[in-house]
């Protein structure tokens, strides 16, 4: 029995001296970066797009990944490695107008490279139709220069690009309307539309932030009784927010939006004009602290920022969003009169590893493009429950280790007293069984 609680003993104490916290989990903090973040281009005309690496600090030596664009609203001309911070090329980047693809491998000598904008290569693209041209990552790699090729890449920004009709002269048409009919919102004389000009212009322009921009409708003659308006190709009601010569256009996101109108007259003839209304966005929050690592509810999700003081606006709020592809969680910070904000997810999320944006709005409906997506990893009820005890502190494991050396030690020395005291208790009985077989022996002989 002694020897089997020496062996129970002695393996818990193997076990809690060789179990130590989880390992900690590497933070895939590099990510790759489009630059520029966004714009808007007309079909023709070309535009560069460098493709860099932002290592957060850790120093990489090899890369790898695919970039994907959509074929129907641009093509690439041409890639060139000039100033590449890669000093090798496993594979040249190469380019596919078919699939929508540009594949790339390279590497660079110890010590590698670590900084926040290195340089890997750069694309010239040419719009080819009108519409949002999304520039993504697509499988990738990014390896650490430790010794062991750590994978540490996660997916960064997406660039976002606007592809619009290449801006032509407005003149006089003609041309019979084949657009559906709406109601007229003036009825006025009429005559040839051919005759009339339109101008289009933007009303307010002191307000460039504003979501709905209001765009005047000018033109040399009243015969017009309707007019079509869509914006970046989508009809929208023009009756319904006309005011006067003015209209209000439904709220538009950042950027640059093409107004396309058309004046109709009485005999369904009409002439045509264009206009460019670039909405400009708030200024982007800017993220002080947020948890790398969440162990909910012990650790919840904390993030906290600031809005630059000089754009500060009346209510506005920074809308928080934790995203990958299987969840997503969003919060809404207020932003106080001096420009700080703060948010605490309370929400269920899966495991997993998640991107975190920001923005900025306004009461108008005006707001900033997202921040940069910056990587946070949560933990699951079940994983933080033995987190928990795994994250014991160093002095907690010395005194649990200690504890059960001394346990076995204690258990060992008692079962080796039990042993000699059996051992001793047997001598004893031996010293005086001896005696009483001579006594014994001794009286027979006598008789």
């Amino acid at each position: 029995m002694a020897k089997k609680a020496q062996i129970v003993f002695c393996a818990i104490a193997l076990i809690i001296a060789a179990w130590s916290p989880f390992p900690v989990r590497a933070e895939t903090r590099a990510c790759f970066l489009f630059t520029p973040a966004g714009g808007t281009y007309e079909i023709g005309q070309k535009f560069t797009v460098e493709i860099a690496v932002n290592t957060h600090g850790s120093a990489i030596n090899a890369a790898e990944g695919t970039v994907l664009f959509p074929t129907d609203r641009i093509k690439v001309l041409s890639i060139s490695t000039a100033g590449s911070i890669l000093k090798f090329w496993v594979q040249d980047p190469a380019f596919s107008n078919t699939d929508g693809t540009i594949t790339w491998s390279g590497g660079l000598p110890t010590p590698g490279y670590a900084g926040d904008s290195g340089k890997l290569f750069t694309v010239i693209f040419q719009a080819v139709n009108a519409g949002s041209a999304k520039v993504a990552n697509g499988n990738g790699s990014i390896l650490a220069n430790d010794g062991k090729g750590t994978n540490i890449y996660f997916m960064g920004s997406e660039p976002t690009f606007t592809i619009m009709p290449a801006t032509k002269t407005i003149a006089p048409s003609a041309q019979k309307s084949t657009s559906a009919s709406s109601k007229p919102i003036t009825h006025v004389s009429s005559s040839a539309a051919a005759t009339s000009a339109l101008v289009i212009t933007r009303a307010n322009t002191d307000d460039e932030a504003s979501p709905t921009p209001i765009i005047s409708l000018g033109t040399s003659s009243d015969a017009f009784v309707r007019f079509e308006i869509a914006v970046d190709g989508a009809p929208v009601n023009a009756a319904a927010n006309m005011h006067g010569g003015n209209y209000v256009l439904p709220p538009l996101l950042p950027g640059s939006h093409h107004v396309t109108v058309r004046a109709y007259d009485a005999d369904e003839k009409y002439v045509e004009g264009e206009l460019v209304v670039t909405v400009k966005p708030l200024a982007v929050p800017v993220i002080a602290t947020y948890n790398v690592h969440v162990d909910p509810p012990r650790r919840p999700f904390v993030i906290t920022g600031t809005v630059p003081h000089s754009t500060l606006y009346s209510m506005q709020k920074v809308i928080i969003t934790l995203r990958n592809a299987e969840d997503m969680g969003i919060m809404t910070a207020p932003v106080d009169a001096d420009g700080y904000w703060s948010a605490v997810y309370d929400g269920t999320l899966k495991k997993g590893d998640y991107m975190l944006t920001a923005y900025l709005a306004d009461e108008r409906g005006a707001r900033s493009v997202e921040t940069e997506a910056r990587k946070v990893f949560i933990n699951d009820w079940s994983y933080d429950t033995l987190a928990n005890i795994g994250q014991i502190s160093a002095v907690g494991i010395t005194a649990v280790m200690g504890l059960s050396v001394i346990i076995a030690a204690a258990m060992f020395f008692y079962s080796w007293l039990l042993a000699l005291r059996k051992k001793l208790f047997a001598s004893v009985l031996r010293n005086e069984t001896e005696p009483m077989k001579n006594n014994s022996g001794f009286e027979k002989g006598d008789q």
